[in-house]
């Protein structure tokens, strides 16, 4: 998925999104509910989302979607 990125630009991904999942587990509810019940989404670094679920206190990561990608094809999208 990342393979036409520099090493830098991942990395700078990655610390990203391990920022993004400690604030998940301080505040689980603080993603926006997605189309599907149970299933929420918070937008990381401006053009990705990263979909999950919480069940019995554990924090499920469901799907990571690139948001340039044809929205179709995403299916957690709010589209009908």
């Amino acid at each position: 998925m990342f393979e036409h990125y520099s090493e830098q630009r991942v990395e700078h991904f990655n610390e990203e999104l391990d920022r993004r999942l400690e604030r998940l587990e301080k505040q689980p509810l603080s993603g926006r509910p997605s189309q599907i019940e149970g299933v929420r989404y918070v937008l990381l670094k401006k053009r990705w989302h990263l979909y999950y679920r919480l069940a019995n206190a554990t924090l499920y990561i469901l799907f990571l979607w690139d948001t340039r990608r044809d929205p179709r094809k995403n299916p957690y999208s709010d589209l009908d």
